[in-house]
């Protein structure tokens, strides 16, 4: 179990939201930016620039951005789960009764305004549940078409003398009339007066309606969605209450496991001192598989109540009573006892050995147990009521989320990608435009090193065909051990079908009667839960391979680098700067090594969560006509007749599922090795391309610098380059405030900077690298464009320590600003701490302002950035300092936008698009002397 030490709170901000979306903001940028300086370009070199953009599109496109958290709440009915929201929410939302209320999906967003919106059915999806009752009524993937239609036959209640209260009829079909309509519809239900306690209750009321398993409604209801200001959905949480997992109505079970894949955290509900029932153990272990046990917290409720009998029990048994902290650890002890007897179950009928179960052990003890209690909550034990180390714990869940987390790494590294794609062509152009050289004489040069190269990459060539060799022996004895994996998982498939089968034949006549027997769902995702372990033993051997060939890979790469760098070494270009081929190999074999360990968890992944779609439509149409028959069995000995049909259809069964899995996982098995055999082909003749593409490139430089001269274009041309250079160099900041100074061979240059100097010379790749600039300069009402990393970033570059002083850092918006600016410095990753002082007002707003900060400073702390801050009475000045002497001053400050009138508009989403305040933007360098 991950500990949580007491009085540390570890908690996630906005930060990696904004860095996903500065992610994002900066992709649309550069690909708007190539897009129109592509007609400045030579018509020779334009499908070069349309290569690039071609790579950020993409990375968009697959990037798949989320636009917030979601957390789903799951469990037993009666484990006191809607009440588990109304604490952790701080707002009575959901619903809350004797009986279980929480009969449809209910999704809490924030917003100002509070609001509901109902996603009922559309009716297209009626009509086919409709269809499909009238072909075989008694299919349980009907039932929810099957209630509804029934709703006015159900059992009449009873008072509490035991007389049935009537009740009036309901009119079903006015009520689809109503509520059902093609393509969906969506009631939006508004919170007149929210504020009060008359409004809250309407509002909850009229929700009710909706949602509550007592109203007929609730069977036309996909989902509902309720808006509030609630503070722990600001962060752009969304929190999903969901049925029972225990749910009668097998539809709403459907939903839960639905809803729950892609999540970012899961709160899953357990009662104290009860024992895990099977739905428990079957979703633990079910999400185990779908890898999301990473997600998972284990929540145990009503823990005053066992609490209270231990200290009872142990009065009278004349004991000391117990401490809550020991009971706790009593509590959390025997929880993660259960879990792991549930595991050793499983992994001891896979027969994987201790080595190999430990990585499913592992994982699993990582999973956090708090328990809570709504009674001490209410009566302010905070401690022992334990929901605050919930929502700490959840705040460390998504502070690691999968999804945003990959989303930001696909934007970056492409971006990345495409930066050092640019800045080296435009820089090796723009080096040869300005220089003197026989163009003849390099060209023999660079052949010379071209066959020189070729030599090193033949030796490179025969090495890497030994590590391949030594792959496919690897996965060819992987394959010859293959067909015995697959006897033991088919044989786990059938015990699983033997099991389904015996509770099928204890079931009453009557329940197999109205087809509650042989649910497919259930016959695919058990066998598939039962038999992961060991399908991921066979995936994790063929992974292993491709991590040995990476290992041999690299150490080879590291020889070929020494030898490249002592080819450049011995073959000089006359006049010209060195080509620089082992500086090429890095970069492509760390994107290699990315994308092989996303290829081997992936791919790995998807097979291993995707499991339970292995049965083909043989099996759903064989089981509809068991159900037919089974519902057809009439007068006496129903019971044995049903059985039978029963025993016959698993006896069809087992052999066609256990077929049909053998042959989905032979497929994809070999399938998972034929990709990786594939892309460990792929590294030598890319390492290859990627040092021919640097010559290539150098070439076409040289081509194009005669051009050029020929042309008389070299000082038109030359300026393009020379404004791409500083925009590769500086890519987002303001144009304006760099300046490129080329360099001349054997010479450096200075330039005067307002009374600051600046050395102006090439990086390692003979790149130019350009010189800041004082500015001073006015942002017009209205204008867009002027992100912080525009405003901001080339001075933030070479800064290890930043202040700011703004007085207005009051309002939500205004710390979300701050902390955008805080991610920006992220990312430049100079950056070890941070200052900042703002004004002093008492409030609400501020106490709001001092939580966020509060968080972001425990943020920025788990990454390596010391963060301080305070409030002055006095301050009245707005500027940014940082410890490389520029000082930036803005007349408004970091807020500085204009707020957007709608908060899911484009304008919202994208703060290149966000209009300006007019506001004066003074950027200078404090003076220093020469001997400092």
């Amino acid at each position: 179990m991950l500990a949580i030490n007491k009085g540390v709170t570890i908690a996630m901000s906005m930060l990696l939201i904004h860095e996903l979306h500065e992610a994002r903001d900066r992709i649309l940028l550069l690909k708007s930016q190539l897009q129109e300086v592509r007609h400045e370009e030579l018509p020779v070199y334009r499908s070069f620039i349309d290569a690039q953009v071609t790579i950020l599109a993409d990375a968009l496109e697959q990037a798949n951005i989320p636009d917030r958290y979601r957390v789903a709440v799951v469990g037993r009915f009666k484990v006191g789960k809607s009440a588990f929201v109304n604490k952790l929410t701080g707002e009575r939302l959901a619903g809350v009764d004797t009986s279980p209320e929480t009969a449809a999906i209910s999704i809490f967003r924030y917003d100002t305004t509070t609001r509901a919106e109902v996603e009922l059915v559309c009716a297209e999806e009626w009509q086919r549940l409709k269809e499909d009752h009238a072909d075989d009524p008694k299919n349980p993937e009907v039932k929810r078409y099957d209630r509804f239609i029934d709703f006015n036959n159900r059992p009449l209640r009873k008072d509490k003398e035991g007389r049935e209260v009537p009740r009036k009829p309901t009119d079903l079909d006015a009520l689809v009339q109503q509520w059902v309509h093609s393509g969906g519809k969506t009631h939006e239900i508004k919170a007149e007066k929210w504020e009060t306690r008359d409004g809250k209750k309407a509002f909850l009321a009229e929700i009710k309606k909706f949602t509550s398993s007592q109203e007929p409604m609730h069977y036309l209801v996909n989902k509902l969605t309720i808006y509030a200001p609630i503070p722990i959905l600001r962060d752009q949480i969304e929190l999903i209450d969901t049925p029972g997992l225990d749910d009668t109505e097998h539809f709403r079970v459907l939903l839960t496991e639905e809803v729950v894949q892609g999540v970012d955290a899961i709160l899953f509900l357990t009662v104290s001192g009860a024992s895990y029932s099977q739905s428990d153990k079957e979703f633990i272990v079910r999400q185990l598989r779908r890898r999301q046990i990473k997600h998972l917290q284990l929540i145990v409720t009503k823990c005053d109540e066992t609490f209270d009998n231990a200290v009872r029990d142990a009065q009278d048994n004349d004991d000391d009573p117990p401490t809550f902290s020991a009971f706790r650890l009593r509590e959390s002890n025997r929880v993660k006892a259960e879990s792991k007897t549930t595991l050793d179950e499983l992994l001891q009928s896979n027969q994987l050995t201790d080595d190999e179960g430990y990585y499913f052990i592992e994982q699993l003890d990582n999973v956090p147990v708090h328990l809570v209690s709504t009674k001490y909550h209410d009566d302010g034990k905070m401690e022992e009521g334990g929901i605050d180390a919930v929502r700490d714990g959840l705040y460390r869940v998504l502070s690691t989320s999968y999804r945003f987390e990959q989303a930001r790494s696909i934007l970056n590294d492409r971006l990345k990608i495409a930066l050092e794609q640019l800045q080296r062509g435009f820089g090796e152009r723009l080096n040869t435009l300005e220089r003197e050289f026989d163009p003849a004489k390099v060209r023999e040069e660079i052949e010379s090193i071209r066959l020189a190269l070729g030599q090193k990459f033949d030796a490179f060539g025969e090495c890497s065909g030994e590590s391949l060799g030594l792959l496919v022996t690897d996965q060819e004895a992987t394959f010859k051990t293959l067909p015995l994996h697959l006897d033991v998982i088919a044989m786990q498939a059938k015990e699983v079908l033997y099991d389904l089968e015996k509770a099928d034949l204890v079931k009453h006549w009557k329940t197999r009667r109205y087809g509650r027997w042989g649910t497919l769902s259930d016959l695919q995702a058990k066998a598939a839960d039962r038999v992961f372990p060991k399908v991921e033993v066979v995936l994790n051997e063929l992974r292993s391979h491709l991590d040995s060939f990476m290992t041999q890979a690299e150490n080879r790469l590291s020889q070929l680098q020494s030898e490249l760098a002592g080819l450049e070494t011995e073959h000089n270009l006359s006049g010209m700067e060195p080509i620089a081929l082992a500086g090429a190999q890095t970069p492509l074999f760390d994107g290699l090594r990315r994308k092989f360990q996303s290829l081997g968890e992936s791919e790995r992944d998807g097979i291993v969560s995707k499991l339970d779609d292995f049965v083909t439509e043989e099996v759903q149409e064989r089981l509809d006509a068991a159900r037919r028959k089974v519902s057809d069995v009439l007068g006496r000995g129903t019971t044995l007749k049903q059985a039978e049909e029963v025993s016959r259809f698993y006896n069809e069964i087992r052999k066609i599922m256990t077929d049909a899995l053998r042959s989905h996982l032979d497929i994809r098995i070999r399938e998972f090795a034929g990709a990786i055999l594939k892309n460990a082909e792929s590294v030598g003749p890319k390492i290859r391309e990627a040092s021919e593409g640097v010559i290539r490139q150098r070439l076409e430089a040289i081509e194009s610098s005669l051009q050029v001269a020929a042309e008389g274009q070299k000082e038109h041309v030359a300026a393009y380059l020379t404004k791409m250079v500083a925009l590769m160099r500086n890519f987002a900041a303001n144009p304006e405030a760099v300046s490129h100074l080329p360099k001349i061979a054997g010479t450096q240059l200075h330039t005067n900077l307002g009374a600051s100097e600046i050395l102006s010379e090439s990086d390692v790749h003979g790149v130019p690298i350009v010189t800041l600039q004082e500015q001073h300069y006015e942002i017009p009402e209205n204008a867009t464009g002027f992100t912080y990393e525009r405003i901001f970033r080339p001075y933030i570059d070479s800064a290890k320590t930043i202040l700011v002083e703004d007085p207005y850092i009051r309002l939500p918006h205004q710390v979300d600003n701050f902390s955008r600016f805080c991610a920006l410095a992220i990312r430049c990753q100079s950056v070890t701490k941070i200052e900042l002082i703002s004004g002093k007002q008492n409030g609400e707003d501020t106490d709001d302002a001092d939580s966020r900060l509060e968080t972001l400073k425990r943020d920025l702390d788990c990454r390596g950035i010391a963060f301080t801050w305070q409030r002055e009475s006095t301050l009245h000045d707005r500027e940014i300092r940082f410890d490389n002497g520029w000082i930036v001053k803005i007349g408004r400050g970091l807020d500085f936008y204009i707020k957007p009138d709608s908060w899911v508009s484009i304008e919202a989403a994208d703060f290149s698009l966000r209009r300006c305040k007019q506001t004066k933007v003074d950027i200078y360098k404090l003076l220093k002397r020469r001997d400092e």
